[in-house]
């Protein structure tokens, strides 16, 4: 499977093996659920996914570690969410060097 689309259901919570066996997996678009968080371990199979759709969410944070699992990203909306601030350490362990559009609007980060 390829593309996975999960939007605009009522999902609040995805266990971290629930994409396990999804390593042909490119696109993953939950947006228009009641995710408050997302477990780092969520996409550790998913080494093929470009484009990480989770916009319109709750989510309020996103660890330093998200990226790790995704050495081809391209991609991420987080959008709409209520993220107030991302680590400082977002990415950094991780080789985004595909990475082309991360889009953060219309959430409550501030500038510290």
């Amino acid at each position: 499977m390829s593309k996975l689309n999960l939007s605009e259901n009522k999902i609040s919570t995805i266990g971290a093996g629930a994409l396990g066996s999804c390593n042909e997996l490119k696109n993953f678009d939950a947006k228009k659920n009641q995710l408050s968080s997302i477990d780092s371990e969520l996409f550790s199979n998913c080494e093929k996914l470009s484009h990480l759709m989770l916009g319109e969410n709750e989510l309020r944070a996103i660890s330093g570690d998200f990226l790790n699992s995704l050495p081809k990203i391209k991609t991420i909306d987080l959008s709409f969410n209520k993220i107030e601030a991302i680590a400082e350490n977002f990415g950094s362990s991780s080789p985004v060097r595909h990475l082309s559009d991360m889009m953060v609007w219309k959430n409550g980060i501030l500038d510290t």
